[in-house]
């Protein structure tokens, strides 16, 4: 099989270090590596080697099909999503860690535990204010006693989620953590208290440091492990850039003034100028954002990019590189020549997050693994 004419470079020895850097931190906290949406689009095999080997507690993930997929890693494995009926018996069967949402859920896990004469390892999902699912906090005690007296049920933790945890100042955050802590006095002023109560993921791990202190004895680790939001540098700093996204240019050629570029005409050359095509468009992962504002590297010059971005191909000037020939490395995000392009300049371009940016990365683009 061919070369992938563009490939997500993951530093395993650089994620790996991240890792251990953030559970140092947290300590005596646990890692929980979120390994969900095949590792964020990097590729969930090697990299749930790496965090099992960098120290991590247990894998989450959305699923049971993502379950069972990082099940052979050999770490426990916590399914952070809601179960639909038919997935509970698998489920137990396979000893996944099961988030419960409610008391009908709980029934289901309960039934599939007796019918296999094993436990529903359990984490309680506690809803402080995200609005999706779970046991509302402010009503969710005597739910919690009733799914507690059902048989077959191994309660070991509680977890929420936050919302908006993406500054220290954020007061949501604040509130959402008084939900949770007076839930978990409540509860255990009736002598329930559990084991895993984990409340942050990554924007919590970098900006509210209660969420890694008591009552709270693990984190969930996805996004900032990668070094890939520049936010990180200013409040973690010392994290290393894992990924790197490449290609190469498919085509060099001198084109007239007036000559228009791409779909739609958006661009048209106000003077003679030499355009290359680059491997690489929105099926791929590049956002149709970059359309006339993005840049790429080649051969460490910085080169705007030109026209619209198509399904397979991108467009960019090459007139300060005038000897770059078809089959050159194209730098999409990295750095080089002293400059340095993120996926956070990507989301900010197409005004996302840098999750959707990483998880719109195309199946076609090689993972490759060093």
């Amino acid at each position: 099989m061919a070369d992938p004419r563009v490939r997500l470079d993951i530093d395993l020895a650089a994620l790996g270090g991240n890792v251990s850097r953030i559970r140092e931190r947290v300590s005596p906290c646990r890692l929980i590596g979120v390994v969900k949406a095949n590792a964020y689009g990097t590729g969930v095999g090697p990299v749930a080697e790496t965090l099992k080997n960098a120290g991590v507690s247990c894998f989450a993930v959305a699923d049971v099909n993502e379950a069972s997929e990082v099940a052979p890693a050999g770490l426990p494995v916590l399914i952070l999503g809601a179960l639909l009926p038919g997935e509970a018996e698998e489920a137990v069967a396979r000893g996944f860690i099961c988030a419960v949402t409610g008391y009908e859920e709980a029934r289901l896990l309960s039934a599939a535990a007796e019918k296999l004469h094993r436990p529903a390892v359990c984490h309680l999902k506690i809803d402080t204010g995200m609005g999706r699912f779970g046991l509302v906090a402010g009503s969710a005690l005597k739910e919690i006693e009733k799914i507690l007296r059902l048989p077959g049920l191994q309660v070991r933790g509680a977890f929420s989620h936050l919302a908006s945890a993406v500054s220290p100042d954020d007061a949501y955050t604040r509130i959402q953590l008084a939900r949770f802590g007076h839930l978990m006095s409540e509860l255990a002023e009736r002598k329930i208290v559990f084991e895993d109560v984990h409340i942050a993921a990554s924007g919590g791990i970098r900006y509210f440091p209660e969420t890694w202190s008591p009552p709270f004895t693990m984190v969930r680790c996805g996004l900032v492990m990668y070094g890939a939001e520049s936010s990180a540098d200013a409040v973690f700093p010392g994290l290393a850039e894992v990924l790197t996204l490449k290609s190469r240019l498919a085509a060099v050629r001198r084109l007239e003034a007036g000559s228009c570029i791409g779909y739609g005409h958006t661009y048209r050359l106000n003077a003679p100028a030499l355009v290359g095509t680059v491997f690489g468009g929105y099926a791929d992962g590049v956002p149709l954002a970059l359309t006339n504002r993005g840049s790429v590297i080649v051969n460490g010059v910085l080169c705007p990019v030109v026209g619209r971005v198509c399904m397979d191909y991108m467009m960019v000037l090459l007139e300060k590189v005038p000897s770059a020939r078809p089959g050159d490395e194209v730098i999409l995000v990295g750095s080089g020549g002293g400059h340095k392009i993120t996926f956070s300049d990507w989301a900010a371009m197409k005004g996302t997050h840098v999750h959707e940016i990483l998880c719109s990365i195309g199946n076609r683009v090689g993972r490759c693994c060093s």
